[in-house]
């Protein structure tokens, strides 16, 4: 328990509560909220980092919290913008900034609570620079200047390239690709020749302050290293993340319930509401995009919904929703594990693979564990999240786990794509996406046949480094090499 004989009071203080999307940051948010107000008389707002629940309206595909759902703790920065408009990081931070700055003169402990982790970090990060970056019109939400260039839009794209789109301009997505090879050659080698939005976004950079999008994210790299903590705020920050064992199967019966409760009404009404202005804003969004094939008016005739009928194209918009819920998942877990520990934040996991699990049989007729979920999520949610929390609240300056602590940030990430001559020359974007093609079984299958039609020696991997592109070439060696990689 807190010590209540010392006098609390927010001083910057923030609590964090990120996660992948669907394992209960919302219910993690308020429940901390009402045990502290009950408990010690310590009022708590949340303030909304989920790019989705920004946008006014579709309750239901947003996943908003009801007022009933809320219990009275108040929610800020939820269903204000405009569903057609891109809603920027720049502009959140602006928002959200005012939100604190007012919590902070009523001494009310801030909770930051949301899934869309790069606008927690456009929110918290030091040494985010508006000036450095503007928006240009045309750009989407995320975009901005402050996560640097491994930001991803979170639910507004899959884990797959977007589809290619001509611009305002008439200039095809193949010359815009090719003006940013000219222009940011290294930013040209990570991005997918058809992410549309990106390539839009790093042209709009370069357009606007004359330097190219890799330089800038690389400066702002060397400022948080030289200039100290990296974050605004005493912070105290949790991710909820769950096996994907459960966590899978509780976002495909999530979607599902939406639809149960009127999501494809809800769509229906929004692509009648917005049009024709439905290329941007919440219309790129998970949940939305999927069924524009359905609902907007004009594209349907093409994909022949007169044809097919829509309850077939309706099942596969779900199906294709379901996956790329699945996907985001991943990337959020990603992303943040990367962020903490580039930036050196503090941060504490919470695992709720227990919780979701139980959740999960309850719902399948298990009586037993329906009764167990709450003790579940008192044991393992609850026990181990607020005992942290009240030790934050009673802290001045030293931190503990899951607490910022003044800190350098890590070194310039050493990112590059990289090019297999032993399998027809494919391009793999990042270590990660190297290192899986190296272990996979067709390079393998690949390596061993080469292996067998030529000595050991000549089916050694040879690298060669491209700066011009920011590439390294993998290719059979025929003498031995400094840099060499076993298959």
């Amino acid at each position: 328990m807190m010590e209540t004989s010392k006098k609390w009071e927010a001083g910057g203080k923030v609590l964090v509560i990120l996660g992948a999307t669907g394992t209960g940051k919302t219910k993690v948010a308020i429940e901390v909220a009402q045990a502290l107000r009950d408990r010690h008389g310590i009022s708590c707002e949340v303030i909304n980092c989920d790019v989705l629940q920004c946008y006014s309206g579709s309750p239901i595909v947003t996943n908003k919290a009801t007022p009933e759902e809320q219990r009275g703790v108040r929610h800020h920065l939820i269903g204000f913008a405009d569903p057609r408009k891109d809603f920027t990081t720049q502009e959140y931070r602006i928002e959200a900034q005012g939100v604190l700055e007012d919590l902070r003169k009523r001494n009310v402990l801030p909770i930051l609570c949301g899934g869309s982790d790069y606008y927690a970090k456009a929110l918290l990060s030091r040494h985010f620079d508006l000036s450095q970056v503007t928006t240009a019109p045309g750009t989407a939400p995320g975009d901005g200047g402050g996560g640097g260039e491994d930001e991803d839009d979170d639910a507004l794209e899959s884990n797959e390239a977007p589809p290619s789109r001509p611009d305002a301009d008439g200039a095809d997505l193949e010359d815009k690709y090719k003006q940013l090879q000219e222009v940011d050659p290294i930013s040209a080698a990570w991005l997918h020749p058809n992410n549309t939005r990106r390539i839009r976004r790093y042209l709009d950079i370069y357009e606007t302050t004359g330097v190219p999008a890799s330089e800038l994210f690389k400066r702002q790299r060397v400022a948080s290293k030289t200039k100290g903590s990296t974050l605004l705020y005493h912070c105290c920050v949790f991710f909820l993340d769950a096996d994907d064992s459960v966590l899978a199967p509780h976002l495909r019966a999530r979607v599902g319930a939406m639809i149960e409760r009127g999501m494809e009404e809800e769509l229906t009404d929004l692509y009648a509401r917005c049009h024709p202005d439905t290329e941007r804003g919440i219309f790129q969004a998970i949940g939305v995009k999927e069924f524009r094939h359905v609902f907007s008016p004009g594209q349907a005739e093409e994909a022949g919904r007169e044809d097919r009928g829509s309850g077939e194209m309706i099942e596969e918009g779900v199906e294709e929703m379901k996956k790329n819920t699945i996907r985001l998942a991943k990337r959020q877990r990603r992303r943040v594990q990367r962020w903490v520990s580039d930036q050196a934040i503090g941060c504490s996991t919470v695992d709720m693979t227990g919780v979701i699990r139980s959740k999960l049989e309850a719902s399948s007729g298990n009586e037993d564990a329906g009764r167990s979920r709450q003790a579940i999520w008192k044991e393992e949610v609850m026990d181990r999240v607020l005992p942290r929390v009240e030790s934050f609240l009673t802290k001045r300056s030293a931190a503990t786990e899951g607490e910022t602590a003044p800190a350098e940030a890590g070194e310039e990430t050493n990112w590059r794509t990289y090019q297999c001559s032993v399998c027809n020359g494919r391009v793999f974007r990042g270590p990660l996406e190297w290192e899986s093609h190296r272990n996979s079984r067709a390079h393998r299958k690949r390596m061993s046949k080469l292996r067998k039609q030529n000595k050991p020696a000549a089916c050694t991997l040879v690298e060669a480094f491209l700066p011009d592109i920011n590439r390294s070439v993998f290719s059979l060696s025929t003498k031995s090499s400094n840099k060499q990689q076993q298959g």
